[in-house]
């Protein structure tokens, strides 16, 4: 598990970014972009090699509390054109989101 944090600190910056890239701020709820914003600032000035064990946990927390709003957001956003729906409803019951 500390493997897996080390790769998410690691790797916030291109997460974070795939996220603003991928969504448009208008499909997602505002506080999943202020987290991101948050942690961006946060990270801005840190070395992440030197980030501790709670810090690292955090962020995988903030990762796992994201899934859901980002997948769901991304699944509006996406999924009538991917999928040739026009109800996404169904789609996102079915994911359980």
């Amino acid at each position: 598990l500390l493997a897996y944090a080390e790769s998410v600190a690691a790797g916030w910056d291109l997460r974070s970014g795939i996220i603003r890239g991928a969504l448009d701020e208008s499909n997602a709820p505002a506080w999943v972009f202020a987290e991101l914003d948050r942690v961006d600032a946060y990270l801005s000035d840190k070395d992440v090699a030197n980030l501790t064990d709670k810090q690292k946990g955090e962020m995988v927390g903030l990762m796992v509390r994201l899934s859901g709003p980002v997948f769901r957001a991304a699944i509006q956003q996406y999924a009538p054109g991917l999928l040739n729906v026009a109800n996404v409803l169904p789609v996102l019951a079915f994911l359980g989101l």
